[in-house]
C-alpha cells in the first residue's frame, strides 16, 4: 500500500487531539489547491476542487472550473514566451497538460481580474482509475517574478534591451527554415569616433536611442540582436518589399538622431540577405554589409542568397 500508516495516524489524531488529519493537515496547505478531473472526454474536462480555494490564484471561489477556461487566462506576455515564441510557449504548456501522462509538472502565468499569478501545476493519473487525474496547483508568483527577471537578463543586452548573441543563436536554430527569412546585418557608421569625441556616456545614449528605433520594427518572430559594440543582426520574416521599407526607415530615423542627440554625425549601413539556401546566412549578410560600406556607407544593400 502507498499509505500503510495513514489509517492509524488519522485515528491517533482524532482520538488524542480531536483533529481531522485529512481536512486539517493533509488538505489544509497554504497556497495549494487540489483538484481532480475525469479525462475520458478530452473536449470537456472539468477541474473539480477537492481542497483549497481558487481565489488563491485570483479566480472565483467556485467548486469547479473548465480546463479551457483556466487556459484562456494564460498570460502570453511573459519573458519566457518572448524568448521561446508565444505560440510555442503556450503549446508546450497546453499539450503537456493535455497529454495527462502519469506525471506532468508545468509552470505558467495567468491573468485574472485580481492580477497576474504564476502557478505550478502537477498532474498525475490515479493508479486506481487512469481516467481520473489529480491536479495540485500552487501559487508561486513571488519566486517566479524574480526568476523571470533573471531569465530575461541572460537573453537581452543590458544597455539596449535588444536580444543578445545567445538568443540570436537560439532563434536562428529554431527559425531559419520559416518562410520569407531575411537577415539584416547592421553597423553604426564611425561609432568609435563618437565615443572618442564625446565620451562613452554619450555613446551609450546613442546606442540606446538607436536600439529604440530597431525595437519599434520588431513583431512576432522578427527580432533584432546586439552582437557587438555597434553591430546588430536582425532575423525577419516578411515579404522582401516590407524588408526594404524597414531598412529605409531605419536609415532615415538614424540620420535624424544627429539633430536629436546633438551628434557630429549619425548614419548606419545595412546588409540584407534573403535566404534561399539557408546556410550561414548571417555571415553572408555581414559580407553584403561590408560591400555597402565600400559604396559609401549610410545605405543598405540587398542580396538574394547564393550557394
Amino acid at each position: 500500500m502507498k499509505h500503510n500508516h495513514l489509517d492509524s495516524a488519522l485515528k491517533h489524531l482524532k482520538e488524542t487531539y480531536n483533529i481531522d488529519g485529512l481536512r486539517d493537515i493533509i488538505l489544509n496547505q497554504y497556497d495549494l489547491i487540489i483538484l481532480y478531473c475525469d479525462i475520458s472526454n478530452r473536449t470537456n474536462i472539468n477541474l473539480r476542487v477537492l481542497a483549497g480555494n481558487l481565489e488563491t490564484i485570483g479566480l472565483l471561489n467556485v467548486p469547479s472550473i473548465q480546463f479551457e477556461d483556466l487556459m484562456s487566462k494564460f498570460d502570453l506576455k511573459n519573458n519566457y514566451a518572448e524568448v521561446a515564441g508565444e505560440k510555442e510557449f503556450y503549446d508546450q504548456i497546453y499539450n503537456a497538460i493535455l497529454t495527462f501522462e502519469s506525471t506532468v509538472n508545468v509552470t505558467f502565468p495567468i491573468i485574472t481580474k485580481k492580477g497576474r499569478f504564476w502557478i505550478n501545476a502537477k498532474v498525475s493519473r490515479l493508479d486506481e482509475n487512469p481516467n481520473i487525474c489529480s491536479i495540485y496547483i500552487s501559487n508561486i508568483t513571488k519566486s517566479m517574478e524574480e526568476e523571470e527577471k533573471l531569465f530575461i537578463k541572460t537573453h537581452k543586452d543590458s544597455l539596449t534591451q535588444v536580444f543578445n548573441r545567445y538568443t540570436l543563436d537560439y532563434h536562428y536554430g529554431k527559425r531559419y527554415k520559416l518562410p520569407n527569412f531575411h537577415v539584416f546585418y547592421i553597423d553604426i557608421d564611425d561609432f568609435k569616433n563618437i565615443n572618442d569625441l564625446l565620451g562613452h556616456q554619450k555613446g551609450n545614449e546613442y546606442l540606446e536611442a538607436f536600439a529604440k528605433i530597431l525595437l519599434s520594427y520588431e513583431n512576432n518572430y522578427s527580432r533584432f540582436y546586439r552582437i557587438g559594440g555597434d553591430e546588430f543582426v536582425g532575423l525577419f520574416f516578411e515579404e522582401s518589399g516590407e524588408i526594404l521599407r524597414i531598412a529605409e526607415a531605419i536609415i532615415d530615423e538614424t540620420t535624424s538622431l544627429k539633430t536629436k542627440l546633438d551628434l557630429p554625425h549619425s548614419s548606419v549601413t545595412i546588409g540584407i540577405v534573403k535566404a534561399t539556401v539557408r546556410e550561414d546566412v548571417i555571415r553572408k549578410a555581414d559580407k553584403v554589409m561590408y560591400e555597402a560600406k565600400r559604396l559609401g556607407k549610410n545605405r543598405y544593400l540587398f542580396s538574394i542568397e547564393k550557394n
